[in-house]
């Protein structure tokens, strides 16, 4: 799909990360505005050429988008930093590089763009996308953060990693978007848990 932005390392976001104390020693942040009007931001920690964590944030407002996307990538780096039994660091050697390949040629084919800010009130899905259920997953002792879960027919319900997708190429996301099987296949496995 080869869908969004790089976010540009200017004085804003380069104090922003500064804010977060990551120990990684390269972050890039892509912004994504496609499966509806609210942007989401992804967040991907390199140390040492190692794929050690990511993150992601939706939100109709984007600060606070991205701040949940940091916020997300800094818990997640700090649980598999130097940790041999995270699901990060079962990435092959041969694997965490076909990512980091991945994300370098991104970085060169995506457009470079400076954050900023913007805001929806309400949330619109394209037409295409016909099915969209919402369940709120907290239970009712649980309610200090909001977990949601959205699931439609026309989407992946799943993590979009290889094996899910082939399982899925009925799903409507596939024909709008014209993946093939060999596109699928060149591209490396989601690394966002």
């Amino acid at each position: 799909m080869k869908k969004g932005f790089v976010i540009k390392k200017d004085y804003y976001i380069t104090n922003k990360l500064k804010q977060y104390n990551f120990s990684s020693d390269r972050i890039e942040i892509y912004k994504c505005c496609e499966l509806s009007n609210f942007i989401t931001f992804i967040v991907v920690l390199i140390s040492d050429n190692k794929i050690i964590a990511s993150g992601a944030g939706i939100n109709g407002d984007a600060n606070s988008a991205l701040e949940k996307a940091l916020s997300e990538a800094r818990l997640i780096e700090w649980q598999n930093k130097n940790n041999p039994m995270s699901n990060i660091n079962n990435l092959t050697v041969e694997k965490n590089i076909e990512v980091i390949n991945y994300i370098n040629y991104l970085n060169g084919y995506l457009p470079n763009i400076n954050f900023s800010s913007s805001s929806q009130k309400s949330l619109k899905i394209p037409n295409w996308i016909s099915s969209f259920d919402v369940a709120v997953l907290n239970s009712m002792y649980d309610l200090e953060s909001l977990t949601i879960k959205c699931i439609s027919k026309d989407l992946f319900n799943c993590l979009p990693i290889k094996n899910n997708i082939l399982l899925s190429l009925d799903k409507k996301i596939i024909q709008y978007y014209n993946v093939h099987i060999s596109i699928i296949n060149k591209t490396p496995d989601c690394i966002l848990l």
